[in-house]
């Protein structure tokens, strides 16, 4: 695919359509390359596109952290209860023992 667009390029297809025409990236970034050809300040263009993915990434990973502690909490509760509960059983046994 990138070879394509990579062709497309040199043969002088404007990079904004090669990169629609790919269908990988989402439709902003397609925006976001057409603007910085049209404004010649394509690097600084597509710098900012990457800070803005680059923060909703991080806040797509603090959602999905936030959402998995709590399961963790409890699959931590229950494997410590099971410790704890394999740890007493035998000493409740030898209690009830000594006591018949």
């Amino acid at each position: 695919m990138l070879e394509i667009a990579n062709e497309d390029i040199r043969k002088g297809v404007p990079m904004s359509k090669a990169i629609r025409d790919m269908g990988m990236f989402p439709p902003m970034v397609d925006s976001m390359i057409k603007i910085g050809e049209e404004s010649g300040d394509l690097d600084g263009i597509l710098n900012k596109s990457a800070d803005f993915y680059d923060e909703e990434v991080e806040v797509s990973l603090q959602k999905m952290t936030t959402m998995l502690e709590p399961i963790m909490t409890v699959f931590m509760a229950i494997i410590i209860g099971f410790i704890v509960i394999s740890m007493a059983m035998p000493m409740f046994d030898m209690v009830n023992t000594i006591q018949i």
